[in-house]
């Protein structure tokens, strides 16, 4: 898995879908340009895109683009929320079908960590939300205090978190 950071984004290189979704934005960024700026940058668009493609996140981090305008971060493995509750003592389950985490606390209650809200799900004919602990990570981040509130009290560091 490669992370990599654009502004307030994180984008998983080896995911297509997320992969295509940092084309976007690396090519929406581009059109803001002024138009005599966009055709002086053309060649660092094809190298950008072609890193991205190649799921070369160092080499996207190592790059000086757009006078510095344009900036990507490598998100380092040890910076997961998955790997850091493991190595608090935690067992984790990553979801087959998203994003979602599920860990148990200290508590021993099952907190659900992701990206989004469960869909309801219909009994009679009626929609019913979960009743579960979740904990929801906007943009793919979250400080590890947030877990430590929610009952992994064995999480010892104060740091930024991505969800993998």
């Amino acid at each position: 898995m490669t992370l990599v950071k654009l502004m307030d984004t994180t984008y998983d290189l080896t995911t297509s879908g997320l992969r295509r979704s940092l084309h976007s934005e690396v090519a929406e960024f581009f059109k803001q340009l002024d138009g005599e700026d966009y055709n002086e940058y053309e060649n660092e668009i094809d190298e950008i895109q072609n890193l991205i493609s190649m799921q070369k996140g160092e080499d996207l981090e190592k790059g000086f683009w757009v006078n510095g305008d344009l900036a990507f971060y490598v998100i380092k493995n040890d910076a997961f929320i998955k790997e850091t509750l493991e190595k608090a003592g935690y067992e984790v389950l990553k979801s087959e079908v998203s994003f979602s985490l599920y860990a148990k606390n200290d508590e021993g209650k099952e907190v659900r960590i992701s990206d989004h809200d469960r869909p309801a799900y219909e009994v009679n004919g009626d929609y019913v939300k979960h009743d579960d602990i979740t904990i929801l990570v906007e943009k793919g981040e979250i400080n590890s205090s947030r877990l430590i509130q929610k009952g992994f009290k064995k999480i010892n560091e104060n740091k930024t978190l991505y969800l993998s």
